[in-house]
């Protein structure tokens, strides 16, 4: 009877101790969705900024109509793979019941956790750390512009 006490003692000690290990292991996935969701809403504000580049170029006449609609059918692809993906994530995050899409504020910057904002080079993709007005990366402006709406 002693004995399954001290078996019963030793597993609660055991569980105690290792219970922060389960938590850091949820909140590295859920960073790592996030993360995920940072990239993908980039990624669409990129296609959605680059068709609205094309169109202006089309307008001042700087493309051919073959050449706009090649453009601009690769760009609508990218848009669409991007939302399909954040639409896949919304949708297994409310099966987790997990809270939904962060929205996308500002061209280059996403909502993160905590409060922080996560930026991205307009030209590259690349992530960016701290305030900086240059991509290390490739060297491009990473001045933000606000967006009119949100999809």
């Amino acid at each position: 009877m002693i004995y399954l006490g001290l078996v019963l003692i030793i597993v609660g000690v055991a569980l105690f101790v290792a219970a922060p290990l389960f938590e850091s292991a949820r909140r590295a996935r859920e960073d790592r969705l996030e993360l995920e969701r940072s990239r993908l809403e980039h990624e669409r504000a990129l296609a959605v900024q680059g068709l609205r580049e094309l169109e202006f170029d089309r307008e001042m006449r700087k493309l051919s109509d073959q050449d706009w609609a090649e453009l601009k059918q690769n760009l609508e692809a990218r848009a669409l793979r991007a939302m399909a993906a954040l639409e896949k994530l919304d949708k297994d995050a409310a099966a987790r019941g997990a809270a939904g899409r962060k929205r996308v504020t500002r061209i280059g910057e996403a909502a993160g956790s905590g409060g922080q904002a996560v930026r991205f080079c307009p030209t590259c993709g690349k992530p960016l750390s701290g305030k900086v007005n240059f991509c290390a990366q490739c060297g491009a402006a990473v001045a933000l512009r606000e967006i009119s709406g949100t999809r």
